[in-house]
């Protein structure tokens, strides 16, 4: 009788998803990013100057206005924090009192500023009006 090898892997956490597929993405994360892994620590009246990015492994439109937002703000040398967090973890409460809707799975962008939403930018046009207001306000 031959024996089985089991290799066991990692249990691939929220986060590990995130950086993985950002990896595949070429996007190497930057020092002033950071990926929660429940929206418990999601604490924005800390916040001074910072961006919301909404990750829904799930939907193709959410991967690719991540990535795209991710790639504009290092390209611009975006000195706020960015946090991304993933849609399947963002608990009603927070969904409630960040975004003020339903999450859809557009990779949805808040803005923060002075530890208050500053600017939503969701549904299918979030990364086309997010862009449009980063460029206004540079």
């Amino acid at each position: 009788m031959k024996r089985r090898y089991i290799e066991t892997l990692p249990i691939m956490t929220k986060k590990n998803n995130i950086i993985e597929q950002l990896k595949s993405k070429q996007i190497k994360l930057q020092s002033n990013t950071v990926i929660l892994d429940n929206s418990d620590s999601l604490q924005i009246d800390e916040i001074e100057n910072g961006i919301i990015i909404v990750y829904a492994s799930w939907s193709g439109p959410a991967l690719s206005n991540c990535t795209e937002t991710m790639q504009m703000l290092y390209d611009n040398n975006y000195k706020g924090v960015i946090i991304l967090i993933d849609t399947d973890v963002i608990s009603a409460e927070i969904q409630e009192k960040v975004f003020g809707n339903n999450l859809n799975g557009w990779g949805e962008i808040v803005e923060i500023k002075a530890g208050k939403v500053f600017k939503k930018h969701l549904g299918k046009a979030c990364l086309d009006s997010f862009k449009t207001a980063y460029i206004l306000n540079k």
